[in-house]
């Protein structure tokens, strides 16, 4: 053994032979050992804590992956989901076996047979890269240890943070192999690993970067996604195609290699191209962005409260949840297709109209609009003068801004980017099932990474909406759909002076209600609000569920009040139904990770709607549908070749700020709004700002997809069902007469009721002597005639509730 003088003269001698590379490696042997030494201090040091805790066995017991909580429609197709990491835990036996082997060939060939620590790979790495400098060695960490690294994470430590997280790993992963079978270590080794995008897990990645999920996965896709685990920057086959694929057909190798695929195979799939269909998955893409954030809110408080097995809250972005809605995935995006095809050429049309001039046009709308952006009030808050804060809003900088050939880099200032947006229409489209008030489509605008306003909720001027609230309440009370009110402008003293005036600015002749309420005609309107009453209206509206300010002002006739989709479309499906103003709901049921369930919708009972006049809402149901067929939405019939039944109404409010529509079949309940940001952003003839030419495309472009969509074909024959006669009795007038037709109608009508009344007391004896002979025979026939009915109108029930059924799918 050499002592200690022997080795100085060994170090000397080669020293002064210039042999400096063998002074260094005695140097090197001669600190392995005091290596070795500090290597075990330090490894002590990490056991006992000293660089903090080391994860118990009970800790390792208790791991759970943060999981996102997912939306589903009522047809089962994922909507959306709620995350801190964007996970999807999925078990062992749903990875396909080639994954498996992918996985252990490249990132650990011996897993199986160590215990968590591959002690010959670690030799290699202390000797071969790090004595010896070779990096092609690999690494020394096994599957177990990445895990315990992906779990528990690293903790920031000068100069020996390496080794101190390398040795808690080691001891973390030699207590997982203790605490979990090898099957279940891959699981949660797979469900952990991040693939960029803030995507996690195995499922998550396959969906995104493939399209498809993790069980359907190729062989040469599964190599892609190990290939990652490398580098999930690096090797990302969006990003980076040509890194990916060399990575790609490495991983093929190393599973050649291995004897997990034959030579031929290996070389066959390393000559196919790289094919992904990536898509990014984030809270502001995807389908119903807006209602996922009142979603969000609604489901937070059903949870509120309650607890976890440990006793723990619920948290919604972490524990897997998953929410049941009643939204219909192909009604949703029929929906959203049909917004954004009409919004392109709105938006354009508006464009066009107002080119070379500012949409704003008084300098007070202007300085309106900049003195509300967040950008100016943080700089009045940060206590700026006003020659500062228009230095900074004219300062130009590069952005990305909507617009409708979608997202345009731009080099703009913040005044710049106001006058854009400001000239951007703005959209909301709410669809409901007709009967219980489900919401089947909720678009809350154009594009939610720039729009985050939901105009589904936002309140505006109704307009022309508020008129069959009026007409319903007159025909509750002693008004009917062939009464006729005379179309003359006239001036209400008793009012300030109120003079309503017609959107066509015709006047003349007389106009039944029903063909007042189809034309829109407002000083009809006006007349009818003041001879049945303000506090009857209001009343009414109320009843109906009206939730916006209601001011005892004959102006309300008009739609000079506010109110929002959300809150407007169960009235009119109260309307539309007949029975009964449904409560709006999308939540059908949560449950967590395993099924618990948290909340569950009850069933929807008499007590919950708002009870209608089922006479009186008929009425106004058939008035409706001469809006379409001879009123203010015709084009439904000329332009969009929509012949269904449909119950209709219009909106336009003063100068076109607001277009409205809504449309109410047997199938759907459906409104659409369009307009600007503030009530000044508007076309300047009423031609184009009208709610037929606003709105009502949108209801139109998504019919259209329902009704010749193979799953919807059969809302073409669905219709309203009315009693028999009922038009006879109720409807059977004309819509429009003139001064002199109405007079005659008026003669006509005295002759006849004087005729009547001599004919009757000529009668009057014939029917006495009659009466008592045929009484008891005329009774039991209508009692037979009334079961009859009762039989039909049944069948005709079950028939409506078997469509529904089908259509929408049955609750569970």
């Amino acid at each position: 053994m050499l002592s200690w003088k022997d080795i100085q003269k060994l170090i000397n001698h080669y020293w002064q032979d210039g042999q400096y590379l063998k002074v260094l490696g005695l140097f090197a042997i001669l600190m392995v050992p005091v290596l070795l030494t500090l290597i075990l201090i330090l490894a002590f040091a990490v056991r006992l804590g000293l660089f903090g805790p080391v994860p118990s066995s009970a800790d390792l017991e208790q791991i759970k992956n943060p999981v996102a909580s997912e939306i589903y429609s009522r047809n089962g197709v994922l909507m959306g989901k709620y995350y801190q990491e964007n996970r999807t835990n999925i078990s062992y036996e749903l990875f396909p076996g080639h994954l498996i082997d992918a996985l252990v060939a490249t990132e650990d060939a011996r897993f199986f047979e160590h215990s968590g620590i591959d002690w010959r790979a670690l030799f290699r790495v202390f000797f071969r890269t790090i004595l010896m400098g070779d990096i092609s060695g690999g690494g020394g960490s096994t599957i177990t240890q990445q895990l315990a690294k992906n779990i528990f994470g690293r903790r920031e430590l000068p100069f020996i943070g390496l080794p101190v997280n390398k040795m808690k790993e080691i001891f973390t992963a030699r207590k997982l192999e203790g605490t979990y079978s090898k099957e279940e270590i891959i699981e949660l080794y797979l469900n952990t690993i991040p693939f960029g995008h803030n995507f996690y897990g195995l499922e998550v990645a396959s969906r995104r970067y493939f399209g498809k999920s993790a069980p359907r996965l190729k062989i040469e896709e599964a190599a892609v996604l190990v290939g990652m685990l490398k580098a999930n920057t690096y090797y990302n086959p969006a990003r980076h195609p040509e890194r990916s694929l060399a990575r790609r057909n490495t991983v093929l190798s190393q599973m050649s290699k291995y004897g997990y695929l034959a030579t031929d195979i290996t070389d066959s799939l390393q000559q196919l191209p790289l094919e992904t269909e990536f898509t990014l998955e984030n809270p502001a893409t995807g389908r119903a962005t807006h209602f996922r954030q009142l979603l969000k809110t609604e489901v937070e408080k059903r949870i509120d409260g309650q607890k976890k097995e440990d006793g723990s809250a619920y948290n919604l972005e972490l524990d897997g949840l998953k929410i049941y809605t009643s939204l219909d995935a192909g009604m949703q995006e029929y929906a959203e297709y049909a917004l954004e095809e009409h919004m392109i050429q709105l938006q354009n049309q508006f464009d066009k109209h107002w080119e070379g001039r500012n949409v704003w046009q008084k300098p007070a709308y202007w300085k309106e609009a900049v003195e509300n952006t967040p950008h100016y009030k943080k700089l009045v808050a940060a206590g700026l003068s006003s020659e500062e804060i228009d230095q900074r809003l004219s300062n130009k900088r590069d952005m990305l801004v909507y617009t409708v050939r979608g997202p345009e880099k731009k080099y703009w200032s913040a005044k710049d980017s106001l006058a854009h947006y400001l000239r951007q229409l703005r959209a909301g489209f709410l669809v409901l099932h007709p009967e219980n008030g489900e919401v089947l489509a909720w678009v809350g605008g154009t594009d939610y990474r720039f729009f985050q306003y939901d105009h589904v909720q936002a309140r505006r001027q109704v307009g022309s909406l508020f008129k069959p609230i009026l007409y319903y309440s007159a025909f509750r009370d002693d008004f009917a759909p062939c009464d006729y009110f005379q179309n003359t402008l006239a001036t209400y003293v008793d009012h300030d002076d109120w003079a309503p005036r017609n959107a066509d600015g015709e006047y003349g002749g007389w106009y039944s209600l029903k063909g007042a309420l189809a034309n829109s005609v407002n000083t009809v309107s006006a007349s009818l609000i003041l001879r049945h009453g303000m506090n009857k209206t209001i009343s009414t509206a109320r009843q109906l569920g009206w939730k916006g300010n209601l001011p005892k002002l004959p102006s309300i006739a008009l739609g000079t009040v506010e109110s929002s989709l959300m809150d407007l479309l169960p009235i009119y499906a109260g309307l539309s139904n007949g029975f009964g103003v449904p409560p709006l709901t999308f939540i059908r049921k949560i449950t967590d990770r395993k099924g618990k369930v948290l909340f569950e919708r009850p069933k929807t009972a008499a007590e919950d709607y708002q009870a209608v006049d089922s006479l009186a809402a008929l009425k106004i149901r058939a008035a409706m549908e001469n809006v379409a067929d001879v009123g203010t939405a015709t084009r439904l019939r000329w332009k969009y070749d929509l012949r269904m039944p449909v119950a209709a109404k219009t909106g336009t409010t003063q100068s076109g700020a607001d277009g409205w529509f809504v449309g109410c079949t047997p199938a759907v309940v459906a409104g659409a709004w369009v307009g600007g940001e503030y009530p000044w952003i508007r076309f300047r003839n009423s031609s184009f700002g009208q709610g037929a030419h606003m709105a009502l495309p949108i209801w139109a472009k998504f019919y259209r997809r329902l009704a010749v969509s193979n799953k919807y074909g059969r809302v073409k024959g669905l219709n309203f069902d009315y009693p028999d006669s009922f038009y006879l009795h109720h409807l059977d007038c004309p819509i429009f007469l003139s001064d002199s037709a109405y007079q005659k109608r008026l003669l006509m009508e005295q002759k006849e009721s004087d005729s009547e009344e001599g004919l009757l007391d000529q009668l009057i004896d014939v029917f006495r002597k009659e009466r008592e002979k045929t009484e008891k025979s005329e009774r039991s026939k209508e009692i037979e005639r009334n079961n009859d009915k009762l039989k039909k109108r049944r069948k005709r029930k079950e028939k409506r509730k078997e469509f529904f059924d089908d259509l929408f799918g049955r609750d569970k």
